[in-house]
C-alpha cells in the first residue's frame, strides 16, 4: 500500500479522518504550508508518495514542463461542499481497487480516468 501526500487544498479535516483509518498521509498544510507546487511536487516524489490534489497545475509540471515523474497524482476535479465530502471521496478511491502509483489519475464525480506517467529525470 501506498502512502499519500495531501495538497494544501486538502482540508486539514479530511486528512485527518483519513488518518483515523490508518492511511499513511503527509499533509502539505502541516509540513510544507505556502510551498511553491513545484516543492511540493518534488517533496512527494523524494517521499515515494502519491500526491492528492484539487490543482490542475500540477498536470502542466508533469506533462509541459516535465518537471519530474511522480510517484503517482490523484487529481480531483469536484466541487465538494465539506471537508467530509472530500474524505469519504478519498476514502472510497482508496478502498478501491485502482493502483494510482504510476498513474496520473483524474477523478470527477462519474469516472476516474487514469494516465500512465512516462518517466522523466528530476530537473536541476
Amino acid at each position: 500500500m501506498s502512502g499519500y501526500f495531501a495538497d494544501e487544498n486538502i482540508p486539514l479535516d479530511a486528512v485527518k479522518m483519513l488518518r483515523m483509518e490508518d492511511v499513511d498521509v503527509i499533509s502539505a498544510i502541516e509540513s510544507f504550508r505556502g510551498a511553491d507546487d513545484q516543492i511540493i511536487l518534488l517533496e512527494s516524489i523524494k517521499a515515494k508518495r502519491i500526491l492528492i490534489t484539487f490543482d490542475k497545475d500540477f498536470g502542466d509540471y508533469v506533462y509541459y514542463q516535465k518537471t519530474a515523474t511522480p510517484y503517482g497524482i490523484i487529481l480531483l476535479r469536484f466541487k465538494p461542499k465539506t471537508a467530509i465530502d472530500v474524505y469519504k471521496i478519498i476514502s472510497g478511491l482508496l478502498r478501491g481497487q485502482f493502483d494510482f502509483e504510476g498513474h496520473f489519475s483524474i477523478v470527477t464525480e462519474k469516472k476516474i480516468r487514469m494516465i500512465p506517467l512516462e518517466k522523466q529525470e528530476v530537473a536541476d
